[in-house]
């Protein structure tokens, strides 16, 4: 029983450094990107960037938050919060997180976004969490310049979601 707690432990630990350093790590690319001598005369840059700050602010909240849902589980106390959300606008939205990796990377992201009905209820954190790691994985783990594919479709039971690296 200890043994499978310690290896909940680490999982938990790595999941959650995981979670932390992408969005440290695009925050601090963004700051980068707005110290810049010339940046400051370019108004939609400085904006854009300012943006990627804001949202990736966002998610290390919600991180916390999810690990003070976690503690609760430990308690007997964790239900998911579930939402009604239009999934295509969750993708757009990770899209536009992952903006600056792609273009230090020259990397490509398209959407075929062909769900017809594409609200679901989900927990709207967890459900970022999944889609962002699976674009991470595909940008960090692609052999040439990262050519991703988003896809959704609906299915019987809900949406299809597809991530496809084709580099």
């Amino acid at each position: 029983r200890q043994k499978k707690l310690s290896e909940i432990k680490n999982d938990f630990i790595n999941n959650l450094t995981h979670e932390f350093k992408t969005p440290i790590a695009t925050t601090s690319l963004a700051a980068e990107m707005l110290v810049k001598e010339n940046i400051n005369k370019i108004p939609l840059k400085v904006k854009k960037y300012a943006n990627v700050i804001l949202y990736e602010n966002t998610r290390l909240q919600t991180q916390v938050e999810q690990i003070l849902r976690i503690a609760s589980l430990e308690k007997g106390n964790f239900n998911f919060k579930y939402e009604k959300i239009d999934i295509h606008q969750l993708i757009s939205s990770v899209i536009v997180s992952f903006e600056l990796p792609i273009e230090k990377s020259k990397a490509r992201i398209t959407t075929k976004l062909n769900a017809k009905d594409s609200v679901v209820s989900t927990d709207i954190t967890h459900l970022t969490n999944v889609i962002y790691n699976l674009v991470d994985n595909a940008m960090k783990y692609s052999p040439k310049v990262p050519e991703i594919i988003i896809e959704t479709k609906n299915s019987k039971k809900g949406i299809l979601i597809k991530v496809e690296d084709k580099g």
